[in-house]
C-alpha cells in the first residue's frame, strides 16, 4: 500500500509540475503573440505614414512654385478668360511653359535642405486660397509630368531614410532595418549593398508614388532584423521571475521526490532490520529459555558435566545477543560526527597474523583452508586496533558463511605507491551485479527468495565500509556469481 501511495503521489506531483510549466509557457506565448501583433500594427502604420508623406512631399515640392509661376503667367498674359479651365486644354505655348516650370522645379535638389526644414505643411498657407478644382488640376499636371520621368529620379534616399527613422522613433521601434523600392516585383533601389529582394519574414510593404487614379506598381518594402528584442519587450522581468520560480518549483519537486524515495528506502531498511534482528534474537532467546527450563529440573544438578554444557550454551547465546547489540551501537556511533576513535601507529601484518591465529584456534577452523601471502614491504598505518580487527573478522566470517563447499580463503598484501592493499579472496558462491551495488547498505543481506540462508542482521559490511572510510581508506569488491568474491582494502601508509 505504501509503494502504491508513493507512486500515486509522484504521479500527481509530476502532472502538477507539467501543468504549471504548460500554463507558464501558454501565458508567455500569448504575451509574445500580443507583442508581435502590436509590433506588426505599428510597423505597418509607420510604413503607411512614410508612403503618405513621400507622396505629399513630392506634390508640395512642385505645386507651390507651379502656382506662383502660373499666377504670374496669367497676370502677364492677361487673357480675357482663365487659361486654366475645367477641361485642361492648353495651347502649345502654354503647355511648354508649364513643362519648363516643372523642369526647373525638379532640378532643385531638396536633399540639400536640412531635414528640420522639410515640413510637410510647407507652402500650405499660400495655397489656402486655392480652390479644390485648381488643386486637382495642379495634381493632374504634376502626376502627368512625373509619369514621364524615370522612377529612379523620383527616389530620394535621404528623405526616405529620414521619414522612416522619424516614424519608427515616434512609435518606439528602435530596431535595425533595411528598406527597398520595387517596381512590378523587381527591386530598383535598396539601402543595402546588394539589390537582392528582402527576406519574406518580418518584412512589410506599401504602395508609393501613386497615380492620379490612386494606382501604382511601385512598393516600399521595410524589413526588420532582431525582432525578438521587440517581441520580448517588457517581458524581461516577468520571464526572469517566471524562470526563477519555475526553477524553484522543479528543484523543490526533485528534492521532495528524493526525500520521499529516501524515506521509503529507510522505511524498507527499518522493516528489514526489525525482521533480521527479530530473527537473530529470537533464536538465542528461545535457546536460553529452553535451557533454563531444562536447568529447573533438580536431576540436572546430579550431572555436573551436563550442567556445565548448558551453562556454556547460555553464555554462548548471550554473547551472540551482545554482539548484535554492539553492532547496532557501533553503527549509531559512526553516524555521530562528535564521536572520534582513538588511532595509533599499527602494523597490518601483525593484526592479520593475530586474527588468523585466533580463527585457527576456533572449532570451525578445521574445515577452513586459509592461506596468507603478506608481500607488502611497508605495512604501518594510522588506525584503531579493535576496529581493524573487527573488519578482518567480518570479512573472514562472510567468506566462511557464503560458501557451499569447504571454504578456501586467501589473504595477501602489497604496496602501491603510498598505500598498502589488503585483499581477502574466497572461492564462495559469489554475487550478482545487482547485489554488489547494495552490499554496503545498512541492513542489506543477500538472500534466496524471501528466505535468508545465513545468520546476520545486515550490518557487517556497512560497518566495514564505515571503518575503512574513517581511516581515510577505500574498499572495493570484485565478484562473479559461482566464482567467488574478493574484498580489496586500500589504506594510506605512514613512516
Amino acid at each position: 500500500m505504501q509503494r502504491k501511495f508513493y507512486i500515486i503521489l509522484v504521479a500527481m506531483m509530476t502532472l502538477s509540475l507539467i501543468g504549471i510549466i504548460g500554463l507558464q509557457g501558454y501565458l508567455i506565448h500569448n504575451a509574445v503573440k500580443k507583442n508581435r501583433e502590436y509590433f506588426e500594427f505599428n510597423a505597418k502604420k509607420a510604413l503607411y505614414n512614410v508612403s503618405h508623406l513621400l507622396n505629399k512631399r513630392e506634390y508640395l515640392h512642385y505645386v507651390h512654385p507651379l502656382k506662383l509661376a502660373m499666377d504670374s503667367l496669367k497676370n502677364k498674359n492677361n487673357y480675357g478668360g482663365s487659361v486654366i479651365d475645367s477641361t485642361f486644354t492648353c495651347t502649345k505655348d502654354y503647355y511648354q511653359t508649364v513643362n519648363s516650370i516643372l523642369d526647373r522645379t525638379s532640378k532643385k535638389n531638396y536633399n540639400t535642405v536640412s531635414f528640420h526644414q522639410l515640413n510637410i505643411d510647407y507652402g500650405t498657407d499660400e495655397l489656402a486660397s486655392t480652390s479644390k478644382h485648381e488643386f486637382w488640376l495642379y495634381e493632374s499636371i504634376i502626376t502627368e509630368y512625373l509619369q514621364k520621368n524615370p522612377l529612379q529620379k523620383r527616389i530620394n534616399h535621404a528623405l526616405i531614410t529620414h521619414l522612416i527613422n522619424q516614424e519608427l522613433q515616434h512609435l518606439d521601434i528602435l530596431l535595425p532595418y533595411q528598406y527597398a523600392i520595387s517596381n512590378q516585383g523587381k527591386v530598383i533601389f535598396t539601402n543595402t549593398d546588394t539589390k537582392k529582394s528582402l527576406p519574406s519574414y518580418d518584412t512589410f510593404h506599401v504602395p508609393v508614388y501613386k497615380d492620379i487614379d490612386n494606382t501604382t506598381t511601385t512598393n516600399l518594402h521595410l524589413h526588420f532584423s532582431k525582432t525578438g528584442r521587440y517581441y520580448f519587450k517588457s517581458l524581461g522581468t516577468v520571464m526572469f521571475l517566471s524562470f526563477v520560480l519555475l526553477f524553484v518549483v522543479i528543484a523543490t519537486f526533485l528534492y521532495a521526490i528524493l526525500v520521499i524515495s529516501r524515506q521509503q528506502k529507510l522505511s524498507q531498511l527499518k522493516n528489514d532490520f526489525i525482521n533480521n534482528m527479530t530473527h537473530e534474537l529470537r533464536t538465542p532467546i528461545a535457546t536460553i529459555n529452553l535451557t533454563l527450563d531444562f536447568l529447573k529440573n533438580p536431576k540436572v544438578l546430579e550431572h555436573p558435566n551436563m550442567l556445565n554444557d548448558k551453562l556454556g550454551l547460555i553464555s554462548e547465546e548471550n554473547n551472540r545477543i551482545n554482539a548484535h547489540v554492539e553492532n547496532v551501537l557501533r553503527m549509531s556511533q559512526f553516524g555521530n560526527e562528535h564521536i572520534t576513535t582513538f588511532k595509533e601507529r599499527l602494523e597490518l601484518h601483525v593484526i592479520i597474523e593475530d586474527v588468523v591465529k585466533d580463527l585457527k584456534k576456533s572449532t570451525l577452523s578445521t574445515s577452513i583452508m586459509l592461506n596468507t601471502s603478506l608481500k607488502a614491504s611497508q605495512n604501518a598505518f594510522l588506525g584503531n586496533l579493535n576496529s581493524i580487527r573487527e573488519v578482518l573478522v567480518h570479512l573472514l566470517d562472510n567468506s566462511t558463511k557464503y560458501c557451499k563447499k569447504q571454504p578456501e580463503i586467501k589473504i595477501f598484501t602489497e604496496n602501491v605507491k603510498n598505500y598498502i592493499i589488503l585483499t581477502v579472496e574466497d572461492k564462495g558462491i559469489g554475487m550478482s551485479k545487482k547485489i554488489r551495488k547494495r552490499i554496503f547498505d545498512h541492513f542489506f543481506r543477500a538472500q534466496t527468495g524471501n528466505i535468508h540462508n545465513v545468520k546476520g542482521c545486515g550490518l557487517g559490511l556497512s560497518y566495514v565500509k564505515k571503518v575503512v572510510e574513517d581511516h581515510q581508506g577505500e574498499i572495493f569488491v570484485k565478484s562473479a556469481k559461482g566464482k567467488g568474491t574478493s574484498f580489496i582494502i586500500k589504506l594510506p601508509l605512514i613512516t
